[in-house]
């Protein structure tokens, strides 16, 4: 159960700054030193 709120804390809290800073939506893209690492 504690481990459930800490997650839907972390969400919540991401989305909060999201509406509050009126931040857009910005599609991920990994860069090349994302990809070299998670290769090792």
């Amino acid at each position: 159960m504690k481990v459930q709120v800490a997650i839907a804390r972390k969400i919540l809290t991401a989305i909060w700054f999201v509406l509050h800073d009126n931040a857009e939506y910005r599609e991920y893209k990994p860069s090349s030193s994302d990809i070299e690492t998670a290769d090792e």
